[in-house]
Formats: structure tokens, sequence, C-alpha cells
């Protein structure tokens, strides 16, 4: 989550790391995650908006319940969180489930699809956008059509910088 959270006060919007794999650590959090009941998840979701709504002194103490070593790995990513939005917050807390509830293809396939974006320049990034929104406008059938073409276009386009013929 802190890589969201990094991001997003860069930008102004939560963004997905831009790895292609995660850590063992990271790994391990999201199966903690994973494997906590929706009331589990629900509790720690509120605890954590309780959190931003105490007053600076007041989570000051709260965060001296910590260790040391908690303290200095969560300071970082509250203070980056803290320059959130609560609006901000929700969707990066939102980003993260999702992003944690996908299998492990699902997760390794979304991170190089990111560090494909990451790569992107402004320009391209924004064509990126303007086409999904004017697809998004279209009709179900006729945006099934552009899609497939667009699909087919990319797998030539591939194969043709790789200097192969299209199958």
């Amino acid at each position: 989550m802190r890589y969201y959270v990094e991001l997003a006060a860069k930008s102004g919007k939560p963004s997905p790391p831009a790895e292609q794999t995660l850590s063992a650590t990271q790994q391990h959090g999201i199966q903690q995650w994973q494997a906590l009941t929706e009331q589990e998840r629900q509790r720690i979701k509120g605890s954590f908006d309780q959190f931003f709504n105490l007053t600076p002194q007041e989570q000051q103490r709260a965060l001296h319940t910590l260790s040391v070593p908690e303290r200095e790995q969560i300071d970082k990513t509250l203070q980056t969180f803290g320059n959130l939005t609560v609006g901000q917050r929700s969707e990066c807390l939102r980003s993260f489930e999702k992003f944690a509830s996908l299998n492990l293809q699902e997760r390794q396939d979304f991170l190089k699809s990111a560090e494909r974006w990451q790569a992107m320049s402004p320009t391209e990034r924004q064509s990126w956008k303007d086409l999904v929104y004017k697809l998004s406008r279209l009709p179900p059938c006729r945006r099934g059509l552009v899609f497939r073409r667009f699909r087919l276009l990319s797998h030539i386009r591939t194969a043709a910088a790789n200097n192969q013929r299209p199958e």
C-alpha cells in the first residue's frame, strides 16, 4: 500500500506501483490482508480513517505505542497519506483492496502494465486516457469491435517490432 500512497501524493491520484514483482515482504502483507475476514478488514480501515481524525498530538501518542522500527516503517507512509484528501485516501484504500484481491498472475500482469504506463511519455499517457474516454462513450457492441481491432493492431505492431510475421 506504501507505493499507492507515495505515488498518489506525487500525482494527486492513486497510481499503481511500477515494479514488475513484489518483494517477499509485500507479498506477505498481501497474504495477511487476504487472510482477514471482511469484518476484520472493515475494522482496520475504520481505525485507519479514525487515525487521521486525531489531532497531531494524539497521532504522535498513538505512534509512540509502536516499537521504534515499526514507527519508522509506518511514519513516512502515514505522512504521505496524511497529505491526501479524504477522497484520495478512500480511493487509495479501494485500489489497494482491489489489487490485493487479485491472484498472483493477475497482480503480475497488472504490475507489468503499470510499468509500461510509467515508461510512457505524458503525451502517450494522455492519448491513452483520451482513447479510453472516447471508447467508454461508445455503445457496447461498437466498443467490442473497436477493442478487437485495437488488439489486432497492437499484435501487428508488436510482431513488426520483433521482426516477426503476425499470427
